[in-house]
């Protein structure tokens, strides 16, 4: 009895050792479809046809589009120790897999930094809203992301899937943007109604927010904008102005809404209003801030610096004027114009409260930023940024 137990024992360990050692792996050759990064990568899982992002650990040096390698995997590509093998030295384990079937390129992300543009491998546009999961999007401004969609077209709760296993997460909600739409925001010679409001920023103050922001195109005269503002976070996407829960009206492209309480947070959409009396057909991306009274009264913004109030004061189909007010204690100005991030003019000694930016193809559907530093006879002072494009 002793002896079969032994016996028993000895057959299970081998079993086990035979187990350990032999994988019920399979390699098989592919081809790397995109090299997003040093260890991001996309490919076709050859059985199956489906697309995969992977993220590699350290091993497999510069991988390159096209490259001919080797998945050793078991069953479907993942990071239960399936690999990438170069060759019998260079090799590198696949720590992230995530199946997609859809690519999006990232037009533009919104300061809210939780709703983005992107345009699928159609050409069909979205405007979506994601979660915080997926706060990295904004680094993937004008790249592509990943999703894994459960129909033909993006739906809400289908996956965003960002490069670099730097997030995933569900569409919470988003709004296709018609190829007419699109043709009546990008060409204001054939406006029907105010183009939407873009780049709205909202700044604190004790008891009181600031707003500004870019001014609406029309084929008529553009007559006042409505400000729509709640204490609760809402959604404005089919309310009309009366519907708001509270409004205001400004003619200007900035305004203070007062009389709000310190420490919650307030929300605000913003539309334009033409002089027959046609809204546009979006409200604006949403903006929010929180009043504080450690905050200056003054026409101050958030941080407590002066507010400059950039705005663009006139838009030709050649050129735009911004305009700033004047500091009280500035002698001079340095004013910097950054187009997609690159700095394209430095200006130092600037006297002038305002200055002309000529519209060419090289700036066309780019974000640009001007920024505005006074001097005082002591030195810096303060500066004030503006973001616009067209």
């Amino acid at each position: 009895m002793k002896k079969n137990h032994i016996l028993i024992v000895a057959t299970l360990l081998f079993s086990a050792l035979l187990a350990t050692s032999v994988r019920a792996d399979y390699s098989q050759k592919i081809t790397i479809d995109e090299v997003i990064s040093r260890r991001s990568i996309t490919i076709t899982e050859p059985g199956s046809g489906e697309s995969y992002l992977l993220h590699l650990q350290n091993g497999c040096g510069d991988l390159k589009k096209g490259q001919s390698v080797s998945l050793v995997i078991r069953g479907t590509p993942n990071s239960s120790g399936d690999i990438i093998k170069l060759n019998s030295i260079h090799q590198c384990k696949i720590d992230d897999a995530q199946h997609f079937n859809q690519k999006l390129y990232v037009k533009y992300v919104y300061s809210s930094n939780t709703e983005a543009r992107v345009r699928d491998e159609s050409n069909a546009e979205y405007t979506i809203h994601y979660g915080r999961d997926c706060a990295a999007l904004n680094r993937y401004r004008r790249q592509s992301i990943f999703a894994l969609q459960g129909s033909k077209t993006l739906r809400k709760s289908d996956r965003l899937i960002l490069p670099n296993k730097e997030g995933m997460c569900s569409i919470n909600y988003l709004r296709k943007i018609e190829d007419q739409k699109r043709k009546v925001e990008s060409i204001a010679s054939v406006d029907k109604v105010p183009t939407t409001i873009r780049w709205v920023k909202a700044f604190p103050r004790n008891g009181a927010v600031f707003l500004s922001w870019r001014p609406a195109r029309d084929d008529k005269r553009v007559d006042h904008y409505v400000i729509g503002y709640n204490a609760h976070q809402f959604r404005a996407d089919d309310l009309s102005a009366s519907d708001m829960p509270y409004t205001a009206i400004s003619k200007s492209t900035h305004y203070t809404v007062r009389d709000l309480d310190n420490d919650r947070a307030y929300y605000f959409y913003v539309t334009a209003v033409d002089n027959e009396g046609q809204m546009s057909s979006d409200w604006s991306p949403m903006a929010t801030a929180v009043p504080k009274s450690s905050i200056f009264s003054t026409e101050a913004p958030a941080t407590g610096i002066y507010d400059f109030n950039l705005r663009v004061d006139q838009e030709t189909s050649k050129s735009f004027v911004i305009r700033w007010s004047s500091h009280p204690s500035a002698i001079r100005y340095s004013v910097y114009l950054d187009v997609d991030g690159e700095r394209e003019i430095s200006l130092t000694g600037y006297s002038k409260p305002f200055i002309r930016i000529l519209k060419n193809d090289q700036r066309k559907d780019k974000a640009m930023k001007l920024t505005v530093r006074a001097y005082s006879i002591r030195g810096y002072l303060e500066k004030g940024e503006f973001e616009f494009g067209f």
